[in-house]
């Protein structure tokens, strides 16, 4: 009996200590993992810091890079651009004749390269085409339109985009487009609806924006409404 009790208490020891052994492997074991995982954390965090540190450097560079514009000094042969705000119907064309030069436009956003000579001499000649919005100096050029008192074309509303959706632009929103318009651009917007209206285009031919239209502009589209009523 003894030697049974002895048996049992040594079989009791022997399992305990595998219970500690193996209780002992598992703290180790999860104690490794979670070094890894805190080890990754660190990682990511790291390179979530860095990423970000990157990112704020950019946009300061950003913030305080100078803006892109052309400085010019009194070169007679720096290079300046002019852009056609306009569109000319078919036969009729913008034409521009200097001393050394001629520009013939016809497109609207077409732009022209000329000396600082020659726009001296197109500014002294054609200054109220330039008032007017027939042409422009174009945009990142405003270094040289503020020295002659110009605008640019930076931000001007009519554009190839402009004019394809103008049919079905809101006229609320078109009111207030018309109304920065200079005087060639006011023109050239009664003009081209007239001419589309003329053609049955559907979207110019809704009575009521022909109204408003020749509302805000003070009685620009007076032909094209007499027009259309002969029509009826």
């Amino acid at each position: 009996m003894a030697n049974t009790a002895k048996t049992k208490n040594e079989t009791l020891d022997a399992s305990k200590a595998a219970s500690n052994v193996n209780n002992t492997d598992m703290a180790n074991y999860f104690s490794a993992e979670i070094a890894k995982i805190k080890e990754e954390y660190d990682r990511q965090i790291k390179e979530q810091m860095a990423s970000f540190k990157a990112q704020l450097e950019a946009m300061k560079e950003a913030m305080t890079a100078p803006v892109n514009t052309k400085v010019f000094t009194n070169n007679l042969n720096d290079q300046i651009k002019i852009v056609h705000l306009v569109q000319r119907v078919s036969g009729l064309t913008t034409h521009i004749k200097l001393s050394n030069l001629e520009i013939i436009l016809r497109d609207l956003g077409e732009e022209r390269t000329v000396t600082l000579q020659q726009f001296e001499e197109l500014v002294g000649k054609y200054r109220s085409w330039f008032t007017k919005g027939i042409i422009s100096v174009a945009a990142g050029y405003e270094d040289i339109a503020e020295r002659y008192g110009l605008s640019t074309a930076k931000g001007y509303p009519l554009n190839s985009e402009f004019m394809v959706r103008l049919g079905k632009f809101p006229m609320d929103k078109l009111e207030t487009v018309f109304s920065r318009l200079p005087e060639a651009g006011q023109a050239f917007i009664i003009s081209y609806w007239t001419r589309k209206a003329l053609e049955e285009d559907p979207d110019f031919c809704d009575i009521r924006k022909i109204e408003i239209l020749d509302r805000i502009s003070n009685g620009g589209c007076t032909s094209l409404r007499a027009e259309l009523n002969k029509k009826k």
